[in-house]
């Protein structure tokens, strides 16, 4: 797991395992944290945030990866780039 932490998933997909990521989808809402994530994002439970969810397709029909990210308050602007397909 720590080998994985920040890494770039769509990259590492693309260039091991030879899936060509077609389509990225992100939903992203406010949520209070429960203790669990609260304790990974170093603030306190019940404390309101970001959850940013992102899904992978490989073609119409096979999904490559979803992930959840936790955002926790803050002052700093966030940017989501567009995705640009790879591969064919």
């Amino acid at each position: 797991m720590a080998d994985l932490h920040g890494a770039n998933f769509r990259q590492l997909i693309v260039s091991h395992c030879r899936l060509p990521i077609t389509d990225i989808n992100r939903l992203v809402r406010l949520v209070s944290f429960d203790a669990e994530v609260a304790a990974h994002v170093d603030v306190a439970a019940g404390t309101g945030g970001l959850l940013l969810q992102a899904s992978a397709r490989a073609g119409r029909n096979t999904g490559v990866y979803y992930q959840e990210f936790f955002i926790p308050p803050t002052r700093r602007p966030l940017q989501f780039l567009e995705f640009e397909p790879q591969g064919g």
